[in-house]
């Protein structure tokens, strides 16, 4: 035992954590987590110093519950928490090569963290228009 009480051990842990709200996806993510990616959009929530500069990042911000909102599309950000756990980043076949483009762009990650096993596929796709989208009817 550390001879913490449970609630000085939530404290602590709440301390080292921010919590996200991307489309109503909620999720609480570690500081050192972000912190290994420092360029990224939610590591650079890290070091706000005001309301004005956290708003400069997110959409909004609620200072009672310390959870910070980005008006995103919930599907696509489970790959941006891959990312921050892995270092990399996986594009699965069915996702619009355009969107996910766009999605890692507003997050702050480069595409040269797309892993070796998707990035050919990845770079192809984004070049070849009739092949970035889904949905596409033949002609």
């Amino acid at each position: 035992m550390t001879g913490q009480s449970l609630e000085e051990l939530t404290a602590a842990y709440e301390d080292h954590t921010i919590r996200i709200n991307v489309g109503g996806f909620k999720k609480r993510l570690l500081s050192n987590t972000l912190s290994r990616f420092p360029e990224t959009r939610l590591a650079r929530l890290l070091h706000c110093q005001s309301k004005e500069s956290i708003l400069e990042l997110c959409d909004d911000y609620d200072d009672m519950e310390k959870e910070f909102y980005f008006d995103r599309n919930p599907a696509l950000f489970p790959y941006v928490l891959n990312f921050y756990n892995t270092g990399r980043l996986h594009v699965m076949a069915e996702l619009c090569i355009f969107s996910f483009s766009q999605e890692i762009e507003y997050w702050g990650i480069n595409e040269f963290f797309i892993d070796s096993c998707c990035s050919n596929a990845y770079h192809c796709r984004k070049m070849d228009p009739d092949r970035g989208g889904l949905g596409r009817l033949p002609e």
